[in-house]
């Protein structure tokens, strides 16, 4: 029998591995078939597609046949566009797809936080028929979510050991650091290679890696990022750029004249940084509404925002 994961994973984490090591200890599942979400909408930005694949295929290299990454809702999103339709890509469409394909021997595995949430989901109904196996990482089930999965005709539970607390929300918005201990090695190396997908930490870090063919190399992350400023001033019809002439005292390029520039830190808005990095630096008094700050953000279009 196959169990069925669905998740955005977003990224894929220990706890989704762990999750899956059990699920394929269980004496009745074959095989493991994840299926990453096309889109969730339950949330409202993903991270692409592609490159969620990519961490999952990595993060389960090592099972083999055992478990298998399925594309099913990006396939059947793209038959919708080609057919002129907005493509949906609810789950229980996604459920019909794969029974269709395959029979009716599968359980839907998930977490007692997801199966507890599906009343919230298209044709929830459609759920409380299907064969389910839930898995919490905490030895006890409470009251409130007893009640919820009561609804379930036919399902079964694992209450393992109580593990981190990990989720993906934490990952992508930095709310908590992004340690090595929380993702598989690949997945995280993946990360490090691609730094723009993730807030990775509250503070600068490096990574090495150790082996491969990327073996050597460094990586640095943080929510910090270099940035510079043009600051432009029309005087009686003549142009001027503000520019800083570099001192002795600069590691590097002294005497060369540069524009504003410094570090910009994500947790504050960007218009605090340009008055403290640029126009404090540089001892000028300035009027805000005579002023945009113009902002060219990774994988954005600009943005130019009224001061």
């Amino acid at each position: 029998m196959d169990a069925l994961f669905f998740g955005s994973f977003d990224p894929v984490h220990n706890g989704h591995v762990k999750m899956v090591e059990h699920l394929l200890t269980l004496p009745y599942i074959d095989r493991v078939v994840v299926v990453p979400a096309w889109k969730n909408p339950q949330k409202n930005t993903l991270t692409q597609y592609d490159n969620r694949v990519d961490m999952l295929e990595l993060a389960f290299a090592d099972f083999g046949e055992r478990v298998v990454i399925n594309k099913v809702e990006l396939y059947y999103a793209f038959r919708q566009i080609l057919a002129g339709f907005k493509p949906s890509t609810a789950t229980w469409e996604i459920v019909e797809l794969l029974r269709n394909d395959n029979g009716d021997d599968f359980v839907i595995a998930t977490t007692v936080e997801t199966a507890t949430s599906i009343h919230t989901w298209e044709n929830a109904e459609y759920f409380y028929d299907k064969k389910f196996h839930v898995v919490k990482f905490e030895s006890i089930l409470y009251p409130d979510e007893i009640q919820e999965l009561s609804k379930f005709k036919d399902i079964t539970f694992s209450l393992l050991e109580h593990e981190d607390n990990i989720h993906s929300t934490h990952i992508r918005n930095g709310s908590n650091s992004l340690r090595r201990d929380n993702l598989p090695k690949a997945v995280f190396e993946y990360i490090y290679k691609h730094d723009y997908l993730y807030p990775l930490n509250l503070r600068n870090t490096s990574y090495t890696i150790t082996e491969g063919e990327h073996e050597g190399e460094t990586y640095w992350s943080g929510r910090y990022t270099a940035v510079s400023g043009i600051i432009t001033a029309n005087v009686n019809g003549e142009f001027y750029v503000l520019a800083n002439k570099r001192g002795e005292g600069c590691p590097d390029y002294a005497g060369y004249w540069n524009m504003p520039c410094g570090f910009w830190n994500a947790m504050k808005p960007q218009r605090r940084v340009l008055r403290e990095k640029y126009l404090r630096s540089a001892e000028l008094t300035l009027i805000r509404r005579y002023f945009i700050l113009t902002a060219l953000r990774p994988n954005q279009h600009s943005a130019i925002m009224e001061m």
